[in-house]
């Protein structure tokens, strides 16, 4: 699940992201890319 910048630093302010690592990934061309893993305490949908 992808949320937005806003939304983890909402979450991150009430103690419920907690930072894991971070994924490195190798693109298509060669490239790689790097993203944070966060544990979210839990998600409402809808």
């Amino acid at each position: 699940m992808a949320i937005n910048q806003a939304a983890l630093n909402s979450l991150k302010t009430n103690d419920q992201a907690e930072y894991l690592k971070h994924l490195v990934g190798t693109l298509a061309d060669g490239g790689r890319i790097t993203a944070p893993i966060y544990r979210i305490s839990s998600v409402m949908i809808g």
